[in-house]
């Protein structure tokens, strides 16, 4: 990255469709557009990081790409048609899944959300910003650039799945590319409010967004009961507390459920205990809400055992579920007691 640039590129991605003894076909469908043939030694430097394809280097608002993690994939099977189609119906099944777990992962000082987390992350920031506190309006633009082109690898996703999985894909392919659509008028919505200097522009943007956030939950939600039943490519968990700091974090949850219920005027069923429905489906909270709730629940923490913590809730990551960790008291309790142990439980992780 140019020192004082404004350009960056985060999160990118390039397919690979094909492999050859010197040569590698990749398909880069931002910043640059580009499909063809690289050299497999340009390849393998940029594959390691802060390096470019001489191919895509006359790409447009393009600069050196930033390194966060490799891995080596072997193929140990030869994929066949019935092969291939699995493989479709467990990446839909997978990005569903990512989606509506919404994961944030901590390194450092910085963050990185993904899927519905970032959808929260906007909408929390138009909420602080119409409180009359400062708003970091860079931080919300930034967010909805990332709502458009990040979308564009499920939207090719989809249209591949509809040439080899049929119908109701196509359908659910046109419907999340109109998705696409409006996240991109949102963002330019945002653009010329703020050139124009418009008065109340983030109340009437966070109603705009505040209806997309929920259409595309549904949308997913959608997706997920029309597909066939597959696992989602596996990801390794761990639980990392005992049963006594499992309890404190129910009773944590349970008094920050009942702290809203007084303020906010909302109605989380507390008889219900681990099953009383919060967020998604048949949850009693809208998004706005959810967020209050983490708030008070990571104060809650921060009370129980201290500024020592480590990452806060926005923060962490969460695990590869099923479910969204959002959807009832227990799930919420369960993906705290995956990511996040009190100080003294760090040695005890396996």
């Amino acid at each position: 990255m140019k020192q004082g640039s404004r350009l960056h590129l985060v999160d990118h991605w390039i397919a690979v469709y094909g492999l050859e003894d010197e040569h590698v076909h990749v398909y880069d469908p931002v910043p640059s557009k580009y499909k063809g043939r690289v050299t497999q030694a340009a390849f393998h430097d940029f594959w390691k990081g802060n390096q470019s394809i001489p191919e895509l280097a006359q790409a447009k608002r393009k600069e050196e790409l930033r390194m966060y993690g490799t891995m080596d994939i072997r193929a140990t099977v030869k994929l066949d048609s019935a092969g291939y189609r699995d493989m479709l119906t467990q990446a839909l099944t997978t990005q569903i899944e990512e989606f509506l777990t919404g994961r944030t992962i901590t390194q450092g000082e910085r963050n990185y959300h993904f899927g519905h987390a970032v959808s929260l992350q906007l909408l929390h920031a138009l909420h602080v910003a119409n409180e009359g506190e400062q708003a970091n309006e860079m931080l919300i633009s930034s967010l909805l650039f990332d709502m458009r082109w990040s979308r564009y690898f499920l939207r090719d996703l989809l249209q591949e799945s509809a040439l080899w999985l049929g119908s109701p894909l196509d359908q659910y392919g046109r419907e999340f590319s109109d998705i696409i659509v409006r996240w991109e008028k949102a963002y330019n919505m945002l653009q010329v409010s703020r050139i124009k200097q418009r008065e109340h522009w983030k109340v009437q943007l966070t109603g705009v967004i505040k209806m997309l956030v929920t259409d595309e939950w549904h949308w997913y939600e959608s997706l997920r009961q029309s597909i066939s039943q597959a696992d989602c490519f596996p990801r390794q968990t761990v639980s990392m507390i005992g049963q006594e700091h499992r309890e404190d974090l129910l009773r944590i949850v349970l008094d920050s459920c009942r702290e809203l219920n007084a303020y906010h005027n909302t109605s989380i069923p507390l008889g219900e205990g681990g099953n009383a429905p919060l967020y998604g489906r048949n949850g009693q909270l809208d998004s706005l809400e959810l967020v209050s709730l983490l708030a008070v629940v990571e104060q809650g923490i921060e009370d129980r055992w201290g500024t020592g913590m480590g990452a806060a809730l926005a923060e962490m990551a969460a695990a590869s579920m099923p479910e969204s960790p959002y959807q009832t008291v227990g799930s919420l309790v369960d993906y705290l007691a995956q990511q996040w142990a009190p100080a003294g439980e760090e040695d005890a992780r396996c």
